[in-house]
């Protein structure tokens, strides 16, 4: 039988390249909760969630990055051997 939610994890299936993550939240999408169009929706479900995954990488990136270089932009290593440090 070709239900609205086997149009749509079909759809996720093609559209997320197998990705696990995406699929095993497609999964838990009620059938009641879909439109009439599974596959529109499919694709807003994946590339809204593959957009949060990047958004969630830039800012661990850069809270990673900001906790090295301090809040100044500096490197450790610039601060160490910057003129103003050897002075001091």
């Amino acid at each position: 039988m070709n239900t609205k939610k086997s149009q749509f994890l079909t759809a996720v299936r093609i559209l997320a390249l197998n990705d696990p993550f995406i699929l095993n939240l497609a999964q838990c999408v009620h059938e009641a909760d879909l439109p009439v169009f599974p596959g529109a929706a499919a694709l807003l479900f994946v590339t809204t969630l593959s957009s949060m995954r990047e958004q969630n990488a830039c800012s661990v990136l850069r809270r990673r990055l900001t906790s090295r270089t301090g809040q100044t932009g500096q490197t450790s290593r610039t601060r160490r051997t910057h003129p103003d440090v050897l002075r001091a």
